[in-house]
């Protein structure tokens, strides 16, 4: 992927740090420095003050699902503009007249802008293993570290697709958020509905991230939820993260050939 230019291109955008002043980079650097520190610290605190597993279980959901909104909200506005900002400085044409094919574009804008969430999930994975040694289920660990990465993939293609089906970055943004909230109000209502006529639905965690997290941990713990059908979510956003690239490359190469 570095061979990549596209993505060689995207990274330079991240790397801006580069034009700061002396001064700016030394604060920049003391500050990172401190940030780490603060975190390392406040990792080993944890350590310290998680004694039981039913407390355990309290700060790994909480900051598990602290998370997934995170990766939720940033996700599909980092790939919004990808196509579109192109379109709008009237650069998209060079760039097809170049040698590049419509998957080496794809792929290039959408792996450099992974890079904010791989740092973030980097950020997460020393407070899961603390919180496995701590009493969590190594399954837990696991399933959680590898639902993670596929919702971020996921919303990462909606922001993709939209910007390449979408002629301005402001309209892409807002579909793209408009499928991300659709995704998780249409597993409300029907929750919310199931339970209105005293029952509970095992569908309910295969659009929402968060029920499917919810149906895991209850599953591994014992207690019925009814969300039965959380393996089905976790097939839902892998074959939106996995697959989702090839449809967005296909749709560009029709769009744009």
């Amino acid at each position: 992927m570095w061979n990549n230019p596209v993505f060689r291109y995207e990274l330079r955008g991240w790397r801006c740090w580069r034009r700061w002043p002396g001064w700016a980079k030394g604060l920049g650097a003391g500050l990172v420095t401190v940030a780490i520190w603060g975190y390392g610290r406040g990792l080993l605190g944890l350590a310290e003050s998680l004694t039981s597993r039913g407390y355990v279980w309290e700060w790994w959901q909480g900051l598990t699902y602290l998370l997934l909104f995170a990766l939720l909200v940033l996700a599909p506005g980092l790939t919004a503009n990808a196509i579109t900002g192109e379109r709008e400085r009237r650069t998209l044409d060079l760039l097809l007249t170049t040698r590049l094919s419509s998957a080496e574009i794809v792929k290039g804008k959408l792996y450099a802008r992974l890079v904010p969430l791989g740092g973030l999930l980097l950020l997460y994975l020393p407070f899961a293993v603390l919180c496995g040694l701590k009493g969590v289920p190594w399954v837990a660990v696991g399933g959680t570290l590898l639902f993670l990465p596929l919702c971020g993939l996921a919303g990462t293609n909606i922001g993709l697709y939209c910007s390449t089906v979408s002629r301005k970055t402001a309209t892409a943004t807002a579909l793209a958020y408009a499928i991300v909230l659709g995704l998780l109000m249409v597993s409300v209502g029907e929750m919310l509905w199931s339970v209105r006529v005293w029952r509970s639905s095992p569908w309910d965690p295969i659009l929402n991230p968060f029920f499917t997290l919810s149906g895991l941990y209850s599953a591994l713990r014992g207690r019925d939820l009814g969300l039965t059908a959380w393996p089905l979510g976790f097939l839902f956003y892998g074959l939106l993260a996995l697959g989702g690239p090839r449809y967005i490359i296909s749709r560009f190469g029709r769009q744009e050939g």
